[in-house]
């Protein structure tokens, strides 16, 4: 696929935001649908970002409405969205599981960023740690056949993760620490494990919304 027809295909269904449509894009093996795909999604992170710059105060990316529910002895807060903040969800979803797993391997690895972006990246520090995890998880589900260990592999940034299947959402609570019921707000909390920048994150918007701690 020629660079023009990238623009061509991302400006395209970028103009069908808001809109029930379907953009079709075909191609032969290795002509170049995955960075193409990794160019609409960044567009996506970018426009998203430009409205989020948009907001006087972290709260007003919130409605009034909220949703609860009970996870054993937890219960659950999740505040909605303003709709400004909405579509730009994207699930990639393939009969070829190899594809889709190829696809959300490579958007948060490491390598997958340009030199001249690599220490802007590290400024940045979007939980890279735990994202790192999940590809060393994605890494030793497909070398099943291998005794040794996977090797760690570096991710830029939480940007993306395989789910789907029961094995692939475990998989995800697993490598998330501050998921499991033990981690929240426990000793377990750390920097070196992203932990403790998702538990503080929790705690700042709590207060700042609430005027307190929780």
């Amino acid at each position: 696929m020629q660079p023009t027809l990238f623009q061509l295909a991302v400006g395209s269904a970028l103009s069908m935001q808001g809109h029930a449509a379907l953009f079709g894009v075909n191609g032969s093996p290795g002509t170049g649908k995955t960075t193409m795909l990794r160019d609409l999604i960044a567009a996506l992170v970018v426009q998203r970002a430009c409205r989020l710059a948009d907001l006087t105060r972290p709260e007003d990316a919130f409605t009034d409405q909220k949703y609860t529910w009970k996870t054993g002895d937890w219960t659950r807060v999740v505040h909605e969205w303003i709709p400004e903040l909405t579509g730009f969800e994207i699930a990639v979803v393939s009969s070829n599981n190899g594809a889709v797993e190829n696809v959300t391997h490579e958007i948060p690895a490491a390598d997958s960023i340009d030199d001249a972006w690599r220490e802007a990246v590290a400024e940045l520090d979007y939980f890279p740690s735990i994202a790192s995890a999940l590809l060393t998880v994605d890494e030793e589900d497909n070398d099943v056949e291998d005794d040794e260990p996977a090797s760690p592999e570096q991710a830029w940034a939480l940007i993306a993760a395989r789910l789907g299947n029961k094995r692939n959402r475990s998989s995800f609570v697993d490598a998330v620490p501050c998921m499991r019921h033990s981690q929240v707000g426990g000793t377990s909390a750390s920097p070196e494990n992203g932990t403790a920048n998702l538990w503080l994150w929790g705690q700042e918007y709590w207060t700042v919304r609430h005027g307190a701690a929780p």
